[in-house]
């Protein structure tokens, strides 16, 4: 084992926008040309939901981990979701999230550690008839 991978993964916690604390296992790969350090939400943490995921790279094993910390904690800091009279709605008009696969293969989207399906993202969309819609996808 590479002596910078000796130390992880690591697990740390953070609070979410709700409150809640949530909690990841830090792991970083050694690449030739630099680092990258993911973030997965720990089972324990993440409990029924899809839970949060993410990547960063860097030259450096200390900036990959001031990274991966930064980008945990901005994405935590806003709650884009939420449930209301049975139906997931917007907080913002914004949704930021990732494009995964779920326990059955489906493509879905991860926002706030939630799965959204394509049949619920059409329907938080049909709650905003009339508006205009702008779609980046972007590198995580």
């Amino acid at each position: 084992m590479n002596d910078i991978n000796r130390d992880f993964p690591i697990t740390e916690s953070y609070r979410n926008a709700a409150g809640k604390i949530i909690e990841f296992s830090i792991d970083i790969t050694s690449l030739s040309s630099g680092v990258t350090a993911t973030a997965i939400e720990t089972d324990k943490s993440k409990g029924k939901r899809i839970g949060y995921h993410f990547n960063v790279y860097s030259g450096t094993l200390n900036e990959a981990l001031w990274k991966i910390r930064d980008k945990i904690k901005r994405n935590l800091a806003t709650k884009y979701i939420d449930e209301e009279e049975g139906h997931t709605i917007l907080t913002h008009d914004k949704l930021v999230g990732r494009i995964t696969s779920s326990d059955i293969g489906d493509t879905v989207i991860e926002v706030d550690g939630k799965e959204i399906n394509s049949e619920q993202f059409w329907k938080i969309l049909s709650m905003h008839d009339g508006f205009e819609i702008s779609l980046t996808i972007k590198e995580q």
